[in-house]
């Protein structure tokens, strides 16, 4: 319908400050950024189950602020070829001022859905909650490792984990559609020509098959049960690669 398909721009304004640095002799580097952005009027397109028949509705959210810092470094300790890097990044998303936001299917009056004068249908206040798909923490940590075999031949390693704590995959803030924190864990190995000629690899993606959401809505004729799409499971490549 026309409603459903009229929204507002949004507009955005922010800085970042920054900072890059070297230590110890060169062996610990890495870079420091703090940012904050204010939104007015940010887009969320979302499937509506509410409505029937259900469809795609787009909305603007008032007001919206995300704020945070990002820590990345890498170390290169007392061993040939070895290289450690970790990452810390914080993010505070909140809906400054949301007070028309789309209810979740099921949601009941005692829940915060409600009518409010002037609108036609029912919705609730997000005012002060996280915004979807915004987890405050994710924490990076890995390990690189190369060295030469032979005059013609090198051996890599490599091992990386990730944590991101819990957020929300539905725009409407239902609680099933909140996604627990998870750790996942990707490594490989690889074994190439010393000119970069060739490479042959062995990579493995979220070794441990964490299973987590990255995107939901409310199950149409539902009671407030999330449908979800799923993060990539457990994955084995084997991968060639030639430079001509």
């Amino acid at each position: 319908t026309l409603d459903s398909v009229t929204y507002k721009p949004t507009e955005v304004d922010g800085f970042e400050i920054g900072t890059k640095f070297t230590l110890l002799d060169g062996t610990l580097s890495g870079s420091l950024v703090g940012y904050r952005y204010e939104y007015d009027g940010l887009q969320l397109t979302t499937f509506n189950a509410t409505l029937t028949p259900p469809s795609f509705t787009t909305t603007n959210a008032a007001n919206t602020r995300s704020e945070g810092i990002e820590l990345e470094v890498n170390y290169l300790p007392p061993v040939d070829g070895l290289t450690l890097r970790g990452g810390v990044y914080y993010n505070n998303a909140k809906y400054l001022d949301f007070a028309n936001a789309q209810c979740y299917a099921g949601q009941t009056i005692a829940q915060g859905c409600d009518v409010i004068p002037g609108l036609t249908t029912r919705v609730q206040d997000l005012s002060g909650e996280t915004v979807w798909r915004a987890p405050e923490w994710i924490y990076t940590a890995g390990v690189v490792y190369d060295t030469p075999i032979s005059e013609n031949l090198k051996f890599g390693i490599n091992a990386d984990l990730r944590y991101v704590s819990e957020y929300y995959v539905s725009t409407t803030g239902n609680p099933g559609s909140n996604q627990d924190a998870y750790t996942a864990i990707n490594a490989g190995v690889r074994l190439g020509a010393m000119d970069d000629r060739w490479t042959v690899g062995l990579i493995g993606r979220n070794l441990t098959n964490e299973i987590f959401a990255t995107l939901g809505t409310d199950k149409p004729g539902g009671s407030g049960e999330v449908m979800a799409v799923a993060g990539e499971p457990r994955a084995i490549v084997l991968q060639l690669e030639t430079r001509f």
